[in-house]
């Protein structure tokens, strides 16, 4: 599934590990919790060159709102 995507948006987790398996033209959009920010996908290894890391608002469990107008400025 990861090898055929050409896109890939989500919220930062352990699934973003299969990720490698993107190519290089797959373009990767994470989405991390500004009170518990984790930038450690950013330095782990990725054939896909196009990655953006998203630091969000979000309350205190850690649920975030993601505007969808801006994602779709973004794909």
């Amino acid at each position: 599934m990861f090898s055929n995507a050409e896109l890939i948006v989500g919220v930062h987790g352990s699934l973003f590990v299969n990720t490698i398996f993107a190519n290089d033209t797959c373009k990767i959009i994470e989405y991390c919790p500004a009170n518990r920010p984790d930038f450690s996908f950013q330095n782990k290894y990725k054939n896909a060159i196009n990655y953006t890391h998203f630091l969000v608002d979000a309350d205190s469990d850690f649920n975030i709102d993601i505007d969808l107008n801006e994602l779709s400025l973004l794909l």
